[in-house]
């Protein structure tokens, strides 16, 4: 799964832009924790799909911490690869 991540990450923008649609994406968000997160404590990740250009996705275990904004298009074709 790692590789695959890693391979969907190259269209991440890193760009002003994103930047500052993070901290907004953080503050206005509904968090929903992936269905392949486990409960073990690992792994675990939430996105916020009701953006329609990107998706913010963060770790549910550090909230706070930092958040990638992935293109929606990347996110549609790294999820349905899994």
């Amino acid at each position: 799964m790692e590789r695959r991540l890693a391979a969907r990450t190259s269209a991440l923008s890193r760009s002003s832009a994103v930047a500052g649609r993070t901290n907004s994406a953080r503050a206005s968000a509904t968090w929903i924790k992936s269905s392949r997160s486990d409960s073990e404590g690992g792994d675990c990740l939430e996105f916020a799909p009701e953006f329609t250009s990107v998706v913010p996705v963060r770790d549910s275990e550090n909230p706070d911490g930092p958040v990638i904004v992935v293109d929606r298009a990347a996110w549609d074709a790294f999820t349905s690869s899994l």
